[in-house]
C-alpha cells in the first residue's frame, strides 16, 4: 500500500485529533435536531415504536457518515476544517470504502440496538407511559446495561489514542476501510520523481587499472585518448 508522504513542505499531510474532533463536534450539532424531533414521539404504547425513537438517531449517525463520504470524502464538520476522507495515496474513496470504515460503528450500532430491544421487554408499558419524559429516561437506563455505554466510550477512548500514537493518525475504522483522514489541499497530491542519479563514467587506463571518474580537466590542460591528462 503507497501511502502519502507525512510532510509536504513542512505541511503535514494527514490530519490529527483537533481537526477531527472539531469536525465531529459539528457534524453531532448538524445532526440534533433530527434526534430532538424524533424524541417528540417517544410516547407510543408499542414497544417498537418507542424503540424506533431510540435508535433512529445511530441510523442518522451512521447514514449521514456512508452518504457524505462515499459522496464527497467529507462531512460537513470535515469541510469546515478542510479535511476529508481518502486513500492512503491521496486518491479519492469511493462507496466500498465508506461502508468498510463504518464497520465498526454498524457493530456498535447492533449492540446498542440489541439492547434497547432487551430493555424494552422488561418495562412495564402501562406504567412507563404515564411517566414524565425524565422520569421515562430513568426507567429506561436502570433497565440497561451499564456495558451499553461502557464499551462506546471504550472504543472511542481507543480510537483517539491511535490518532494521537500513529504518524499517520489513522484509527481502526481508517484501517479497515482502508483510507486516511488528510488535509484536503493534498487530495489528488501526486509527489514529484525522484532525482535520477548519474553514474559517473570509469575510464579505463591502459594497464588496466580504473582511472574513477572523469570530470573536464582544468583549463590548459589536454586529455588524450589514453586518459591520463597531459599539459599541451
Amino acid at each position: 500500500m503507497e501511502f502519502l508522504p507525512l510532510n509536504v513542505k513542512m505541511e503535514s499531510v494527514y490530519a490529527g485529533l483537533s481537526p477531527r474532533l472539531g469536525a465531529l463536534a459539528i457534524d453531532l450539532a448538524v445532526q440534533y435536531p433530527f434526534w430532538l424531533l424524533a424524541n417528540w414521539y417517544d410516547d407510543s404504547p408499542w414497544r417498537l415504536l418507542n424503540f424506533g425513537t431510540d435508535i433512529i438517531p445511530i441510523v442518522i449517525l451512521l447514514a449521514y457518515n456512508i452518504c457524505c463520504h462515499a459522496l464527497w470524502g467529507q462531512t460537513l464538520g470535515k469541510r469546515a476544517f478542510n479535511i476529508q476522507v481518502a486513500l492512503p495515496d491521496g486518491s479519492r474513496i469511493g462507496a466500498a470504502q465508506a461502508w468498510r470504515r463504518e464497520l465498526p460503528n454498524l457493530i456498535l450500532g447492533a449492540a446498542v440496538a440489541l439492547q434497547l430491544i432487551l430493555a424494552y421487554r422488561s418495562l412495564d408499558m402501562t406504567r412507563y407511559l404515564t411517566m414524565t419524559p425524565n422520569q421515562r429516561d430513568l426507567e429506561l437506563s436502570n433497565a440497561l446495561s451499564p456495558m451499553l455505554w461502557m464499551i462506546p466510550l471504550a472504543w472511542f477512548a481507543w480510537e483517539g489514542a491511535l490518532v494521537l500514537g500513529s504518524e499517520r493518525h489513522r484509527t481502526i475504522h481508517d484501517r479497515i476501510g482502508g483510507t486516511a483522514v488528510i488535509m484536503k489541499k493534498f487530495v489528488g497530491y501526486v509527489p514529484p520523481p525522484p532525482v535520477p542519479v548519474e553514474t559517473p563514467e570509469i575510464v579505463s587506463l591502459p594497464n588496466g587499472a580504473s582511472s574513477g571518474p572523469i570530470s573536464a580537466p582544468p583549463a590548459g590542460i589536454s586529455l588524450p585518448d589514453d586518459g591520463i591528462p597531459r599539459q599541451p
